[in-house]
Parts: C-alpha cells; sequence; structure tokens
C-alpha cells in the first residue's frame, strides 16, 4: 500500500512541477471543511496546486483536523482536479487589463494518507470532491507581466471508504506569469 501512495504522489509532483511551455502556473489552495455531519471533526486544508493546461489541476498537500479546541495534523492529501466553465458572467477590457468572473463546475478525485494511527477510523480514505466555483481573472497590460487568478470553490466531498460527506469552502490564488529566456538556457 505504501508503494501505491508513493507512485501517487510522485506522479502528483511531477505533474505540479512539470513546466509548461508558455507560463509558470502555480498556486495556493485554502480549504475549511465543515465536519459536524456523521460525527466528522472540521478540518482545514492547504495545498500546492499548478494548472496544467484548459482542464487538469493536480494539487498535493496536507489536512489538519480541529479536536477538542486543538489542531493537529491528519493527513497528506493528493487530488487532481478536472474542472469546466459553464459560463461567463463578466468580461471587462480597459487599457489593456482583462477581468473576467466565470461560473465553473468541477470533480476532484482525492486520496488521503493518514499518520497517526490513534484515529476512530485509521484507515487511508478515497474520496470524491465536486461543486461550483467562482473563478475570478485579471489580466496584466503588458506581455511580461504577471495575470493572477482567484477561485472561490463550494464543494461537497464524498469519502468512499467510510461512506460520509463533508461540505467546504475553498480559497485558491494561482499566479501565470510568462517564462523568461535567457541566452540558451
Amino acid at each position: 500500500m505504501k508503494q501505491f501512495v508513493l507512485i501517487i504522489l510522485c506522479f502528483s509532483l511531477n505533474l505540479i512541477f512539470a513546466q509548461n511551455k508558455r507560463t509558470k502556473n502555480s498556486g495556493v489552495v485554502c480549504a475549511y471543511n465543515f465536519g459536524k455531519s456523521n460525527q466528522r471533526n472540521p478540518s482545514f486544508e492547504i495545498k500546492i496546486s499548478k494548472q496544467i493546461g484548459k482542464f487538469l489541476l493536480p494539487e498535493i498537500g496536507l489536512r489538519f483536523e480541529n479536536e477538542q479546541f486543538a489542531t493537529s495534523f491528519s493527513a497528506y492529501t493528493a487530488a487532481l482536479q478536472f474542472r469546466k466553465s459553464l459560463f461567463k458572467l463578466s468580461v471587462r477590457n480597459k487599457s489593456g487589463i482583462c477581468k473576467a468572473e466565470v461560473l465553473e463546475c468541477f470533480v476532484t478525485p482525492e486520496y488521503y494518507y493518514f499518520q497517526n494511527s490513534n484515529r476512530l477510523n485509521p484507515q487511508n480514505q478515497y474520496a470524491m470532491r465536486y461543486g461550483l466555483s467562482l473563478y475570478h481573472l485579471k489580466t496584466g497590460g503588458t506581455r511580461n507581466s504577471k495575470s493572477w487568478v482567484t477561485k472561490l470553490e463550494f464543494y461537497n466531498r464524498t469519502i468512499f471508504t467510510t461512506h460520509q460527506n463533508e461540505l467546504g469552502i475553498a480559497l485558491r490564488v494561482q499566479c501565470f506569469r510568462p517564462k523568461r529566456h535567457f541566452g540558451n538556457f
């Protein structure tokens, strides 16, 4: 089982840190899970992510659970988000700067590798996260400037190994920056 986890982790890291030909586009994801239903504790996740193409966002991170007034590390996470834009809410161009808001849907298979064995259910978990997101884009005025993307995600997570559900909200911030080429390097 540990070999399987290591393979998934290496594959996720390779996807996240792979170089795209046009841009360096990495980001940070912070998520809060409301865990009161089904005897789940509220939890907080922090992840790093990198967009590959238009539809794929691999992410790896850490999960922390709130247990009776204390926050403790509980698991390593790996996920692969597939997203699809539904429609544009608004698009504005002014002085070469473009701002847009887009409504998206997404589906994300996830894997949790738990560290501490004193949990109620110590087995590793497979989950599916799905929901809607509001995607805000702001591009720079010149070709060499950065573009910023902020995404607010509302989701439901179904955990297959324990047949439980979690509701949550996540904030994703990504920076798209053109690569700079120095000579032949």
